[in-house]
Protein backbone atom coordinates (compact mmCIF):
# COMPACT_ATOMS: atom_id res chain seq x y z
CA UNK A 1 0.00 0.00 0.00
CA UNK A 2 1.25 3.45 -0.91
CA UNK A 3 0.54 6.16 1.70
CA UNK A 4 1.06 9.81 0.83
CA UNK A 5 1.11 12.10 3.88
CA UNK A 6 1.35 15.88 3.62
CA UNK A 7 0.93 18.81 5.98
CA UNK A 8 -0.40 22.21 5.02
CA UNK A 9 1.96 24.71 6.62
CA UNK A 10 3.02 22.09 9.19
CA UNK A 11 5.80 19.52 9.46
CA UNK A 12 4.73 15.87 9.69
CA UNK A 13 7.24 13.89 11.75
CA UNK A 14 8.12 10.20 11.57
CA UNK A 15 6.11 9.35 14.70
CA UNK A 16 2.89 10.70 13.16
CA UNK A 17 3.63 8.99 9.84
CA UNK A 18 4.08 5.66 11.63
CA UNK A 19 0.83 6.25 13.53
CA UNK A 20 -1.00 6.81 10.22
CA UNK A 21 0.32 3.55 8.78
CA UNK A 22 -0.84 1.65 11.88
CA UNK A 23 -4.27 3.30 11.82
CA UNK A 24 -4.82 2.35 8.17
CA UNK A 25 -4.13 -1.34 8.83
CA UNK A 26 -7.69 -1.72 10.12
CA UNK A 27 -9.02 -0.50 6.75
CA UNK A 28 -6.87 -3.02 4.85
CA UNK A 29 -8.82 -5.78 6.61
CA UNK A 30 -11.72 -4.83 4.33
CA UNK A 31 -9.49 -4.36 1.28
CA UNK A 32 -6.46 -6.68 1.12
CA UNK A 33 -5.78 -5.17 -2.32
CA UNK A 34 -5.87 -1.55 -1.06
CA UNK A 35 -3.89 0.51 -3.57
CA UNK A 36 -3.17 3.88 -2.00
CA UNK A 37 -4.15 6.37 0.64
CA UNK A 38 -3.67 10.11 0.90
CA UNK A 39 -3.69 11.97 4.22
CA UNK A 40 -3.58 15.75 4.52
CA UNK A 41 -3.08 17.44 7.90
CA UNK A 42 -4.06 21.07 8.43
CA UNK A 43 -4.98 23.51 11.17
CA UNK A 44 -7.77 26.06 11.34
CA UNK A 45 -7.93 28.07 14.50
CA UNK A 46 -7.47 25.69 17.42
CA UNK A 47 -8.60 22.68 15.38
CA UNK A 48 -6.26 20.03 13.96
CA UNK A 49 -7.73 18.34 10.88
CA UNK A 50 -6.96 15.05 9.17
CA UNK A 51 -8.45 14.52 5.70
CA UNK A 52 -8.17 10.91 4.49
CA UNK A 53 -8.75 9.62 0.96
CA UNK A 54 -8.46 5.92 0.17
CA UNK A 55 -8.60 4.13 -3.19
CA UNK A 56 -9.17 0.38 -3.11
CA UNK A 57 -10.88 -2.19 -5.32
CA UNK A 58 -12.25 0.58 -7.56
CA UNK A 59 -13.89 2.14 -4.51
CA UNK A 60 -13.02 5.60 -3.24
CA UNK A 61 -13.48 6.60 0.39
CA UNK A 62 -13.03 9.93 2.15
CA UNK A 63 -13.38 11.12 5.74
CA UNK A 64 -12.30 14.13 7.75
CA UNK A 65 -12.01 14.64 11.49
CA UNK A 66 -10.64 17.28 13.85
CA UNK A 67 -9.33 16.92 17.39
CA UNK A 68 -6.96 18.37 19.98
CA UNK A 69 -3.97 16.86 18.19
CA UNK A 70 -3.23 15.20 14.86
CA UNK A 71 -2.97 11.71 16.34
CA UNK A 72 -6.58 11.91 17.54
CA UNK A 73 -7.75 13.51 14.30
CA UNK A 74 -6.36 10.70 12.12
CA UNK A 75 -7.88 8.13 14.50
CA UNK A 76 -11.23 9.90 14.19
CA UNK A 77 -11.07 10.02 10.39
CA UNK A 78 -10.19 6.32 10.12
CA UNK A 79 -13.01 5.48 12.54
CA UNK A 80 -15.47 7.28 10.21
CA UNK A 81 -14.13 5.26 7.27
CA UNK A 82 -14.61 2.01 9.20
CA UNK A 83 -18.20 2.94 10.12
CA UNK A 84 -18.98 3.60 6.46
CA UNK A 85 -17.38 0.32 5.42
CA UNK A 86 -19.38 -1.58 8.01
CA UNK A 87 -22.58 0.14 6.84
CA UNK A 88 -21.97 -0.85 3.22
CA UNK A 89 -20.33 -4.24 3.81
CA UNK A 90 -23.01 -6.19 1.92
CA UNK A 91 -23.18 -3.75 -0.97
CA UNK A 92 -19.38 -3.68 -1.26
CA UNK A 93 -19.34 -7.47 -1.63
CA UNK A 94 -22.02 -7.18 -4.30
CA UNK A 95 -19.94 -4.44 -5.95
CA UNK A 96 -16.85 -6.68 -6.06
CA UNK A 97 -18.83 -9.54 -7.60
CA UNK A 98 -20.10 -7.21 -10.30
CA UNK A 99 -16.54 -6.07 -11.01
CA UNK A 100 -15.78 -9.67 -12.03
CA UNK A 101 -18.65 -9.64 -14.52
CA UNK A 102 -17.57 -9.56 -18.19
CA UNK A 103 -19.65 -6.46 -18.87
CA UNK A 104 -17.78 -4.47 -16.24
CA UNK A 105 -14.36 -5.83 -17.10
CA UNK A 106 -14.80 -4.79 -20.74
CA UNK A 107 -15.86 -1.22 -19.88
CA UNK A 108 -13.33 1.34 -20.99
CA UNK A 109 -11.82 3.80 -18.55
CA UNK A 110 -13.17 7.33 -18.97
CA UNK A 111 -11.06 10.39 -18.24
CA UNK A 112 -12.29 13.90 -17.55
CA UNK A 113 -10.71 17.24 -16.73
CA UNK A 114 -11.77 18.72 -13.39
CA UNK A 115 -11.39 22.52 -13.31
CA UNK A 116 -11.63 24.78 -10.27
CA UNK A 117 -12.55 28.39 -10.98
CA UNK A 118 -11.87 31.31 -8.65
CA UNK A 119 -15.29 32.42 -7.38
CA UNK A 120 -14.30 36.09 -7.45
CA UNK A 121 -13.72 35.72 -11.18
CA UNK A 122 -17.34 34.73 -11.70
CA UNK A 123 -18.68 37.58 -9.56
CA UNK A 124 -16.78 40.11 -11.63
CA UNK A 125 -17.49 38.46 -14.97
CA UNK A 126 -18.45 40.87 -17.78
CA UNK A 127 -21.67 40.16 -19.63
CA UNK A 128 -20.34 39.12 -23.00
CA UNK A 129 -20.05 35.86 -24.91
CA UNK A 130 -16.25 35.88 -25.15
CA UNK A 131 -15.48 35.90 -21.40
CA UNK A 132 -13.66 32.85 -20.04
CA UNK A 133 -12.86 32.74 -16.29
CA UNK A 134 -9.40 31.91 -15.02
CA UNK A 135 -8.95 28.31 -13.91
CA UNK A 136 -7.30 28.07 -10.51
CA UNK A 137 -6.60 24.35 -10.68
CA UNK A 138 -6.91 21.68 -13.34
CA UNK A 139 -6.55 17.96 -12.80
CA UNK A 140 -7.39 14.77 -14.62
CA UNK A 141 -9.76 12.36 -12.96
CA UNK A 142 -11.20 8.99 -13.84
CA UNK A 143 -14.97 8.78 -14.19
CA UNK A 144 -16.06 5.52 -12.57
CA UNK A 145 -18.14 3.02 -14.51
CA UNK A 146 -20.95 2.08 -12.11
CA UNK A 147 -24.58 1.14 -11.65
CA UNK A 148 -26.87 3.73 -10.06
CA UNK A 149 -26.89 2.06 -6.63
CA UNK A 150 -23.08 1.83 -6.70
CA UNK A 151 -22.89 5.54 -7.55
CA UNK A 152 -25.11 6.42 -4.55
CA UNK A 153 -22.92 4.28 -2.30
CA UNK A 154 -19.79 5.92 -3.72
CA UNK A 155 -21.26 9.39 -3.13
CA UNK A 156 -21.84 8.53 0.53
CA UNK A 157 -18.38 6.99 0.94
CA UNK A 158 -16.84 10.19 -0.42
CA UNK A 159 -19.00 12.38 1.87
CA UNK A 160 -20.14 14.52 -1.04
CA UNK A 161 -23.59 15.68 -2.17
CA UNK A 162 -23.13 15.11 -5.89
CA UNK A 163 -21.43 12.39 -7.92
CA UNK A 164 -20.73 12.08 -11.65
CA UNK A 165 -20.42 8.57 -13.12
CA UNK A 166 -20.68 6.53 -16.31
CA UNK A 167 -23.78 4.32 -16.20
CA UNK A 168 -22.78 0.80 -17.26
CA UNK A 169 -26.38 -0.03 -18.24
CA UNK A 170 -27.08 3.00 -20.46
CA UNK A 171 -23.56 3.73 -21.72
CA UNK A 172 -23.92 7.40 -20.77
CA UNK A 173 -22.77 9.98 -18.22
CA UNK A 174 -25.17 10.26 -15.25
CA UNK A 175 -25.27 12.27 -12.01
CA UNK A 176 -26.67 11.35 -8.60
CA UNK A 177 -27.08 13.98 -5.88
CA UNK A 178 -28.52 14.39 -2.41
CA UNK A 179 -31.41 16.85 -2.13
CA UNK A 180 -31.98 19.15 0.86
CA UNK A 181 -34.63 16.91 2.41
CA UNK A 182 -32.31 13.90 2.18
CA UNK A 183 -33.77 12.14 -0.85
CA UNK A 184 -31.56 11.11 -3.77
CA UNK A 185 -31.83 12.75 -7.19
CA UNK A 186 -30.66 11.02 -10.37
CA UNK A 187 -30.00 12.77 -13.68
CA UNK A 188 -29.54 10.62 -16.76
CA UNK A 189 -28.96 11.45 -20.41
CA UNK A 190 -30.68 9.68 -23.27
CA UNK A 191 -29.98 5.97 -23.38
CA UNK A 192 -27.50 4.86 -26.02
CA UNK A 193 -27.57 1.46 -27.65
CA UNK A 194 -24.70 -0.60 -26.30
CA UNK A 195 -22.23 -1.81 -28.89
CA UNK A 196 -20.29 -4.98 -28.10
CA UNK A 197 -16.51 -4.48 -28.16
CA UNK A 198 -14.72 -6.26 -30.96
CA UNK A 199 -12.64 -9.15 -29.66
Amino acid sequence: MNIKITGRHIEVGDALRNHCAEALKSVSNYFPEMVNAEIVFSTRGHHNYADVKIHASQVHLRAQADAEDFYLSIDGAVEKVLRQLDKYKGRLQKHRRRRDNDKFSQAEEIRATHNTIVEAELEAAPENDTYAPNVERKEMKNIQVLTVDEAVMQMDLMHTNIFLFFNIHTNAINVVYREDEGSIGWVETDKVERVAKAS
